[in-house]
């Protein structure tokens, strides 16, 4: 990004904030040459502290809406390098230590699949014959009635009995009936 561009995407980002003292403009100004000047040294800074290139852009950029804000309500001018430099500082650490937090939570879920997947992969015997119940189930169902596979996969969805009767427009004791039926018929069937 061209130091213009730059310039001007900064003088989009404080543009909400112009207007509300007298002094805005020459704020703004200021600003504008201290992000021209500064931005480049803090980004590469903020990088050195383990940031990639987008965290360290938003460290900076929210380094200088501060500064903004703080030239604003007449805070000191002196020293604004160091003063950005600091404020950098801390909110690279800060930044780093979400990143940090969402890393461990992306592994430990990233850990727990694999732990998942490892323990099918480990009794491929278990994993085979899970699969072939699973078919047979899936064959057993096809031998009941419409209704009764209507109600058994509503109920599987977790509707309750008179949610079911209520979608399939029939009584309460239909949806009982058949679902007696069905798991009857189920059991029965995986018992052989």
């Amino acid at each position: 990004m061209s130091g213009s561009e730059t310039s001007a995407r900064s003088l989009t980002l404080f543009a909400p904030l112009v207007g509300r003292t007298t002094p805005a403009d020459d704020v703004q100004r200021d600003v504008l040459q201290l992000f021209d000047e500064f931005a480049p040294g803090l980004r590469r800074y903020v990088r050195s502290c383990g940031l990639p290139a987008d965290a360290a852009e938003d460290v900076v950029q929210d380094a200088f809406l501060a500064l903004f804000k703080h030239l604003q309500r007449d805070g000191r001018r002196e020293n604004l390098r160091g003063w950005l430099v600091q404020v950098s500082y801390r909110g690279a650490l800060k930044h780093r230590e979400r990143l940090t937090r969402r890393q461990r939570r992306e592994n430990v879920w990233a850990v727990e699949s694999m732990e998942r997947a490892a323990e099918s992969a480990v009794d491929p015997e278990g994993h085979a014959v899970e699969q072939q119940r699973r078919r047979r189930v899936r064959q057993l169902i096809r031998t009941l009635s419409p209704r009764e596979q209507t109600c058994l996969h509503l109920r599987a969805e977790g509707l309750s009995y008179r949610e079911i009767a209520h979608v399939l427009d029939v009584s309460l004791g239909t949806v009982a009936k058949s679902l007696a039926n069905a798991v009857r018929r189920l059991m029965a069937e995986e018992g052989q």
